[in-house]
C-alpha cells in the first residue's frame, strides 16, 4: 500500500476545478473587454454563450469529490470524478461505474475479506460510507 494513496484524486479534482474556474474568468473579463470597446456579432452573441457554458463548467467542477477513509489499517478511496465513480481498498478496485449525467444517486458496492463496502454518491458530489451495514464516519 503507498502512503500517497488518494492523493493522485484530490489533486486530480483540485486543478480541474482550478482550471474550470480560470476559463470562466477569462471568458467574463474578455466579455466585458468586449463590450466595452465594440459591439459585434463575436460580442453580442458567441462570448456570451463562451460564459454560459464556463459558468456551468464551473458548477460541474465543484460536484467532484473524493474521500478517504482508514478503516482498520485498510485504505478506502471513494472516487467521483466526471464520468468516473469507484470505491477502492488498498488500491484494489471493488466496484466501478462510469456514468454520463450526474442526474441520480450512484451506489457502488464492493467485498474485501470479510468485510462489505457500500458507497453512495449523490448528484451533487457527497459520499457517505457504510461498513458492514453501519455508517462509517471517520
Amino acid at each position: 500500500m503507498k502512503y500517497n494513496a488518494g492523493k493522485k484524486e484530490l489533486y486530480f479534482i483540485l486543478i480541474r476545478q482550478i482550471i474550470y474556474l480560470c476559463i470562466f474568468i477569462a471568458a467574463s473579463i474578455g466579455f466585458i473587454i468586449s463590450i466595452a470597446n465594440t459591439v459585434n456579432v463575436f460580442s453580442l452573441f458567441i462570448l456570451p454563450m463562451i460564459c454560459i457554458f464556463s459558468f456551468f463548467l464551473v458548477l460541474h467542477g465543484l460536484t467532484l469529490a473524493c474521500k478517504i477513509y482508514t478503516y482498520q489499517g485498510k485504505k478506502i478511496i471513494i472516487y467521483a470524478g466526471h464520468w468516473n465513480y469507484y470505491i477502492k481498498v488498498d488500491s484494489i478496485v471493488l466496484d466501478r461505474h462510469k456514468n454520463f449525467t450526474k442526474w441520480f444517486t450512484i451506489y457502488l458496492y464492493g467485498k474485501y475479506k470479510k468485510d462489505i463496502f457500500e458507497a453512495k454518491i449523490t448528484n451533487l458530489g457527497k459520499i457517505t460510507l457504510k461498513i458492514n451495514n453501519q455508517v462509517y464516519n471517520k
